[in-house]
């Protein structure tokens, strides 16, 4: 559903139901089936462009509710997928980006969620012999409560016999706590990070080429892509996988 408040300002309201499919764990011998994953959604939000075009400005606000969620699990040397009965995730997003010249943008985008465990228990393969933990209220895996990125884009245009323009941008994201495990212990929670990247673009004559210089994580920020847990005869064992450090680098890009 669209309603055009203004020429400028149109505002939506979608319902979805939707579907994944379920399976079996071929993995683990004696592994139960995993149910089909289902979710209700509803998103409404506003589209404008403000300013005599000077400002674009997109909000969104969402809820989605989740009926056997499927969920990762590591045992020993395998791992399995089971079902989470009830979780639900509901959020907004704010998207700005502002045409400051004709050559130079300013955009951000930042998001709030609230996503978490509505029924599920569980046992932590890290401490074996460990009654089913409610694991209720806790978090989602991998769902930060805030994000934001915020970047500048600044072109100049050369029109030269071999260049078309040149393009730099700079951008710094922050990403909240992470929890990678639903049990939501200590040990399994990223702290919030922020990161700086920048990049300078050297586009061909009709985008024939592009030649892109990046440096990615400038300030050399440590910090977990993933943590893992898993089950062993002798207990259980948490591992972690580091992000890349500090990286620079060259992407040519060529286009017939």
């Amino acid at each position: 559903m669209q309603y055009d408040f203004t020429d400028d300002v149109m505002g939506y309201f979608v319902f979805q139901q939707g579907y994944k499919g379920g399976g079996f764990n071929f993995a683990v011998v004696g592994g139960d089936p995993f149910l089909p994953e289902k979710i209700t959604s509803y998103e409404a939000g506003l589209r404008s462009t403000l300013l005599d075009g000077g400002v674009t400005a997109n909000l969104t606000g969402f809820y989605y509710d989740y009926e056997d969620l499927q969920v990762f699990k590591n045992l020993t040397v395998q791992a399995l997928v089971e079902n989470a009965p009830k979780s639900r995730v509901k959020g907004v997003e704010l998207e700005l980006v502002g045409y400051v010249t004709d050559n130079t943008t300013i955009q951000f985008a930042g998001t709030y969620l609230d996503a978490e465990f509505v029924s599920y228990s569980e046992d932590d393969v890290i401490f074996p012999g460990i009654d089913l933990e409610d694991l209720s209220g806790n978090p989602l895996n991998r769902a930060p409560d805030f994000s934001f990125m915020l970047g500048v884009d600044h072109e100049i245009p050369l029109n030269s016999e071999v260049l078309d323009s040149i393009r730099f941008r700079g951008e710094v994201s922050y990403t909240d706590d992470i929890s990678f495990r639903p049990f939501n212990r200590e040990e399994d929670i990223q702290e919030g990070y922020a990161l700086l990247n920048a990049y300078m673009v050297l586009s061909g004559r009709n985008d024939a080429y592009s030649l892109r210089i990046f440096g990615r994580n400038l300030t050399d920020k440590a910090y977990y892509s993933q943590i893992q847990g898993g089950g062993l005869p002798i207990g259980g064992y948490r591992k972690g996988e580091w992000s890349p450090p500090r990286t620079f680098g060259i992407e040519l890009t060529t286009r017939f």
